[in-house]
Parts: C-alpha cells; sequence; structure tokens
C-alpha cells in the first residue's frame, strides 16, 4: 500500500472517530439541557414566594463581558475587536432579576453558567481539546462576574479521559484553585474565582446534574440574593 493510500486511510480512521467522539459530545449537551429543565421546574416550586425572574442565554457576548470587565478595571479595560464575539457554554448562562419592594429596585446580575465536555473514547484519542475550550469559557465568564461576590459556573465532565490517574485531570485543578473535583464552588476565595468541575468515567445522568445544579444554585440565593421574601409570585422565562 503506497504511504497516499495508507494516509487517506488513516484520514478516514481519524474523520469517523472525530464524528463519533461529536455525537456523544452533543448527546451529553442534550443531557445538561434537559437537565436544565429539570431544576428550573424544582427551582419555580422552591421559589413560589419570591419574585425573582430567571433568564436563560445562549451566548454571554464580548460587549456584556468587556463592559463588565471595564467597571471593575477602569476605562483602560475595554478593548474589543468585534462586539458580535461570544462565548457558547453547552447549557447556557442565567441571569435573574430581583423585585425587592422594599427598597423598590430590581437587582440584575449573572447567576450560573455550565458546560457538558465529554472527552476520550479509548486509543488513539487526542486528548485535551475540551478541556482547552472549557478554560476559555471560564477566563471570560470569570471576567464577567467581577462585579459579583459569587462566581459559580459547573463542568461536568465524562469519558475515558477523566478515568483515575489520567494526567487530564491535572489540566482541569487550574480552574478549581488546585482544589477536589465533585464539589460546588461559589464563594470567592481571597478575590479568586473557581469552577465547579463534576468528573466520573461514566455518563453524568440528568438527574444528577439537575440535583448537583439545584444545591449550588439554591446556596448562592439564600446567601447572596435574598434577604427579604415578598409574596409576590415566581416569574418564569421559559428554557428552550
Amino acid at each position: 500500500m503506497s504511504n497516499d493510500k495508507k494516509l487517506s486511510e488513516s484520514q478516514k480512521i481519524h474523520q469517523n472517530k472525530i464524528f463519533k467522539d461529536n455525537e456523544k459530545a452533543k448527546k451529553g449537551e442534550k443531557l445538561l439541557k434537559l437537565a436544565l429543565k429539570i431544576f428550573m421546574k424544582k427551582f419555580k416550586e422552591k421559589y413560589c414566594n419570591v419574585s425573582i425572574n430567571l433568564n436563560y442565554k445562549k451566548e454571554l457576548s464580548q460587549a456584556f463581558i468587556v463592559n463588565e470587565t471595564q467597571k471593575y478595571f477602569g476605562s483602560n479595560h475595554s478593548y474589543i475587536e468585534n462586539k458580535k464575539s461570544h462565548i457558547e457554554p453547552d447549557g447556557g448562562t442565567f441571569f435573574y432579576d430581583l423585585d425587592t419592594q422594599k427598597n423598590m429596585t430590581i437587582n440584575s446580575g449573572l447567576l450560573f453558567a455550565s458546560e457538558y465536555k465529554k472527552q476520550g473514547d479509548g486509543k488513539d484519542q487526542s486528548m485535551g481539546n475540551a478541556i482547552e475550550r472549557a478554560h476559555k469559557n471560564f477566563n471570560e465568564y470569570v471576567l464577567a462576574s467581577l462585579n459579583m461576590p459569587y462566581c459559580l459556573y459547573f463542568i461536568f465532565c465524562s469519558g475515558t479521559d477523566f478515568k483515575t490517574g489520567s494526567s487530564i485531570k491535572d489540566r482541569l485543578t487550574a480552574i478549581t484553585l488546585k482544589r477536589p473535583f465533585n464539589k460546588t464552588y461559589y464563594e470567592k476565595l481571597k478575590g479568586h474565582c473557581s469552577a465547579s468541575v463534576y468528573v466520573k468515567e461514566n455518563s453524568w445522568t440528568t438527574k444528577e446534574m439537575s440535583d448537583i445544579i439545584f444545591d449550588g444554585v439554591c446556596k448562592v440565593i439564600d446567601s447572596y440574593l435574598i434577604k427579604d421574601k415578598f409574596n409576590e409570585g415566581f416569574k418564569f422565562d421559559e428554557f428552550n
């Protein structure tokens, strides 16, 4: 077999592998979006007596991120090349609007974002691509969270790259501030943000993810957002 033909066969195998991996990654994203629907149903029931509105956004624009960065650091931190640029976490980004009638104001801000990263499916799998994208999105989200007292960002990881002893796991500890996986972190530590990275070799179920997200979001809301509860009812924007 000629070298050209060998290369062609190798490319076909590689392309088929990428296709299969992409399909599995898309399945994980679909499971995450279903988990978010379950989360919001539980959320609606828990906060039925609080006037709070959740807004889902598929993308987080560079214009928004730059605006938050500028407000925190000053006018010199406002560079943007293309205002249409954005990040797009797999599970999107959620904002909140909280109606505080006592002060006749509406407090608004970021609440959380989430991702699902499937990586690794046996031999000859290139390692690290999904994790690099997760780093990029999280770093941008940190800038968007500069003016918030908390930072809540979930990353669910599954696949053979995350088996015990895998060096890929060490690529993730930079965004947990070298703290253990499978715990929710939302408080800023000496001003630094930490992602909540949940890792296992097998796929995460919708119940597991919805429970984890629900618990973390409730802690943020109860700790930072709700001081007075009003019998106003829950306002809800549908997540598609």
